[in-house]
C-alpha cells in the first residue's frame, strides 16, 4: 500500500511529518484545547509516553494541559509525588494533579519513587473528582482523555453541587465537555454484537463504573472517540525504544527502573496521539474510517460493553488500517 503524505511548509525542512501537521493544526486553530488526562500510570510504562505526549502537545501550542489525574495509588501515597515528578522533568509545572478518586492499589509500582524524585514545585493538588468540577466549572470545550480505570470519571458524573460549583457533575460534563478521547484497543463480534476493550477489566469497580459512564454520557449525548483495530495492530507498535531517549532523560531511567526497554505495547500512547486526527477532524489523513456506535452496558466479562452500528449513536469508532510501523513513525515522532 502506498501512502501519500500531504507537503506542509516549514521554516524547518528537516521538520518531522507529525510536527509539521500539528503546526498546521495550530496555524488554523491558534486556540490551544484545554485536556485532562486521566491515567493509571503504575506498572506498565505505556501511560508515560501518554503524559509525554499531551505535554509536546502543550509545548507546541496545540493543547492546553490542565490536569493530570491518577486513577490509582500505593500503598506509600506517591500518587501525588510521581505525576508531580514527570510534569517537572518536562516542565509543564503549571499543570494540576488529581489524586485516585477509587481504592484501587497498586503495591508493584516500580518507577514511581523515581518519578518522585524529579519532582520540584508543589502543583495544585486536590482528589480526582474535586479538580474535575474545578476545571469543568472554569473552562469549556474540555477534552477528557482516558487511558486510565474510570472510577474518578464515575465518581465526577455522581458529584452532586457543592463549594465548587452548584451543578452537578453530569451537568458540567454536558455544558463544558467537548468530547471523551479513550483507549479502546479492540473491537470483537460476540453473539451478534460488537464488543470493545479498554482498561476497565483489570478491577471489578472500574468494569462497573465505566458501564455507568457509557449509560449516562449516552444518555446526554456527549461524544465520545475510541480507537479500534483487530487486537494485533496495537500489540505491535512498541514505542519509545532507548535508543531515541538521552540516557538522562526521566522517562528512559523510569523504564529502567521497570525493566523495560521501551513504551510497551503502547496502546495509552495512541489513545493520547490520536487527539490530531480527532481535533482536526482528518482521519482520512491518518488512515482511519470511523463508525458510529451506540454502546450498552453489559455484565458479561467476555463481552464487556454490546456496542450496535448506529448513526444516532455518540461514540465514534476510529478504525486504524496502516501497518503498526507507520503509526509508530508518528508517535515516535509526537514527544
Amino acid at each position: 500500500m502506498i501512502i501519500l503524505f500531504p507537503c506542509y511548509i516549514s521554516a524547518n525542512e528537516n521538520e518531522s511529518a507529525q510536527n509539521k501537521l500539528v503546526q498546521n493544526a495550530v496555524a488554523i486553530n491558534p486556540i490551544p484545547t484545554p485536556v485532562i488526562l486521566d491515567v493509571d500510570m503504575c506498572t506498565d510504562t505505556d501511560d508515560m509516553i501518554a503524559v509525554r505526549i499531551i505535554q509536546e502537545y502543550d509545548k507546541q501550542g496545540f493543547v492546553d494541559f490542565k490536569a493530570l489525574m491518577l486513577s490509582v495509588e500505593n500503598d506509600l501515597q506517591q500518587g501525588k509525588t510521581a505525576c508531580e515528578g514527570i510534569l517537572d522533568a518536562y516542565n509543564t509545572t503549571d499543570v494540576w494533579v488529581g489524586t485516585s478518586s477509587s481504592g484501587i492499589i497498586e503495591t508493584k509500582l516500580p518507577y514511581w519513587g523515581w518519578l518522585s524524585s524529579n519532582k520540584r514545585v508543589e502543583h495544585y493538588t486536590d482528589i480526582a473528582v474535586r479538580q474535575y468540577r474545578r476545571i469543568l466549572s472554569t473552562n469549556n470545550n474540555v477534552v477528557i482523555v482516558i487511558t486510565g480505570h474510570f472510577d474518578n470519571l464515575w465518581q465526577l458524573i455522581k458529584s452532586q453541587p457543592d463549594d465548587i460549583s452548584n451543578e452537578t457533575g453530569l451537568q458540567l460534563i454536558q455544558e463544558h465537555v467537548k468530547f471523551f478521547d479513550i483507549c479502546g484497543v479492540w473491537k470483537g463480534k460476540t453473539n451478534g454484537y460488537t464488543g470493545f476493550e479498554n482498561n476497565t477489566c483489570y478491577y471489578s469497580s472500574s468494569y462497573i463504573a465505566s458501564s455507568n459512564f457509557y449509560e449516562y454520557i449516552g444518555k446526554i449525548g456527549v461524544p465520545i472517540y475510541q480507537y479500534a483495530e483487530d487486537g494485533t495492530l496495537a500489540g505491535n507498535i512498541i514505542v519509545g525504544g532507548k535508543d531515541q531517549l538521552d540516557k538522562d532523560d526521566v522517562v528512559y531511567k523510569a523504564f529502567n527502573g521497570a525493566n523495560k526497554y521501551d513504551g510497551g505495547y503502547s496502546w495509552d500512547a495512541i489513545c493520547a496521539w490520536t487527539l490530531l486526527p480527532i481535533l482536526t477532524n482528518n482521519f482520512e489523513l491518518y488512515g482511519m474510517n470511523c463508525e458510529q456506535y451506540m454502546v450498552t452496558s453489559t455484565w458479561q466479562p467476555s463481552t464487556r460493553f454490546k456496542s450496535i452500528p448506529d448513526v444516532k449513536g455518540n461514540v465514534t469508532m476510529m478504525n486504524m488500517t496502516w501497518n503498526p510501523k507507520t503509526y509508530k513513525l508518528y508517535i515516535d515522532d509526537s514527544y
